[in-house]
Order: structure tokens, then sequence, then C-alpha cells
């Protein structure tokens, strides 16, 4: 697994659709107002046509890489492929370059920050699993909303940092590659976790939809906290509120604790029994 930080004109572009075009989905830090501002007066003083985007913006990005890649859009949803063409278009508005150049320096600038972190934290995974992720090359770069993303495109993966702060989010780092190593591994759901989760509060069980989808997000938050105590190059990480209603990592937590593991299986992380 190697990290490569990029800078990617087409998320910036892809947000300025998001933006102009009203997608519910989509939250945004603080300083990311004025621009969302600037982007929405640049495009209504040119009269710029709008588009209904209903979907999930992860599921654009999805389908703008998989075009990226494949320079094709045969493989990508029929609806989607306006939105393809239509980020194409806005990538030829001027005034919206002068934006996207500026938001691209500032990217850099961030990615700067994290100095051999990348480093640190591909050796923190050697050390931890005992086997490898399937992505090769893994694409790691700043969203301009505040949420973390990874994104798999073929043997490649995109890793979409969260902008909630100008210093290194380390955290969502950490997070976000766990769910792509986690991809190898078929995490069992037991009669007692499928209890635990029937127990959820409806707004927390809303934001993963699925059983599977809790037991992951669980597992990874577990994961974060455990390897960053068991690892002194790391500041330790602690469960947020959000975490904790899942209720589901502490009781992971609890037994990582226990098991006290230095790297862990496959058949390890399948089996383990809350």
């Amino acid at each position: 697994m190697k990290l490569i930080p990029i800078t990617f004109d087409n998320l910036f572009y892809l947000y300025c659709a998001l933006i102009y075009n009203n997608n519910k989905t989509i939250r945004l830090p603080t300083p990311q107002l004025e621009v969302a501002e600037n982007i929405k007066r640049i495009l209504g003083n040119k009269d710029f046509n709008k588009i209904t985007m209903p979907d999930h913006r992860y599921q654009y990005l999805l389908s703008i890489l998989a075009t990226n890649k494949e320079n094709t859009m045969d493989n990508i949803k029929p609806t989607h492929k306006e939105v393809v063409s239509y980020i194409k278009a806005l990538a030829e508005v001027e005034k919206l370059t002068e934006l996207k150049n500026a938001e691209s320096a500032q990217v850099e600038e961030h990615l700067s920050l994290y100095g051999n972190a990348f480093e640190k934290v591909t050796n923190l995974f050697k050390e931890s699993f005992d086997f490898e992720s399937k992505y090769k090359n893994i694409y790691v770069t700043r969203n301009f909303g505040k949420s973390g993303m990874f994104i798999p495109v073929n043997m490649d993966g995109y890793l979409i940092l969260g902008n909630i702060s100008y210093k290194p989010n380390i955290r969502n780092l950490i997070h976000e590659l766990l769910h792509a190593q986690l991809e190898e591994v078929n995490i069992k759901i037991t009669q007692n976790i499928k209890d635990i989760i029937n127990k959820l509060p409806d707004e927390v069980y809303d934001n993963y939809k699925k059983p599977y989808t809790v037991v992951e997000e669980s597992l990874v938050r577990s994961l974060v906290v455990y390897l960053t105590y068991k690892n002194d190059e790391f500041e330790q990480e602690k469960f947020s509120e959000q975490d904790k209603e899942l209720v589901l990592s502490e009781s992971y937590l609890e037994i990582l604790h226990q098991d006290n593991r230095i790297a862990f299986s496959k058949d390890y992380l399948e089996n383990i029994n809350l």
C-alpha cells in the first residue's frame, strides 16, 4: 500500500455542481461557505443551467472516478452521465478556474503539513495486519466538504480526507484506510450483535442503513482507538460521542484490549465474538 498525496480538480467541480444544484448530502466547513456563495454567484451571473442531483455525493464521485480511469461512461449509472458531462462543462468556466486554483493551493499546503505521517501510517498498517489491502496505490486528497470518504477504483483507492481542521486529520486518515483494509474481511454478525443493533435508536441506525455497515463502522472506530493506543508514534485517539452511540464500538474495543494482539489476521477479525 502506497499513499500518494494529490490535488483533484474534478472533486472541486463536483462540489460546484452539488452546491449550485442544491444537493442535500453535502456539509461544508465554515471557511468554505464563502467559496460556496462565490460559486453560486459566478454560475448565477452566467445563467448556467441547473440539473437534478438527488444522489449522495459519494455515488457521483464514484462515477467520476470510474469515468476518469476507464475513459468511458459505459459502466456508470445512466442518470450520472449527464452529471459527468456537466462537470466537464463547469471546468470550462474561467472564473471557477480561479477558485479551483486557490482551492488546489490550499489542499497542497494542507497535505504538506502531514510531513512523514503518510509513511508512519503505512508502517502502522504493515505492523498491525498480517494481510495486505488489495489497493496498491491510494491517492490522498482533502475534501471540499467536511466528510471523509474512501472510493475504490479497481486496484486503486481514493481517500478523501474530511475538511474539518487546518491541522492534519490523522484520525480520519487511519479511519478511512481501515475501511479499505476491512474489505478483505467478512465480519460475522452474530445473533447477539443483531440484538444490540435492533436496540439502536432510529436516528443512529439511519446514518448507516444496513446492519453490516453498523458492524464495520463500529469495528473501524474501535481499531482507530486501539491502534493509536498501542503505537507511541501517534497521539492516542478516544471515542467521540458519535462513536459511543454505536454501542458496538466500546464492546469491540474491550475485546481488543483483552486479547492484546500486536497484529491482526483475517480469521481473528472475522470471528470476534461479542
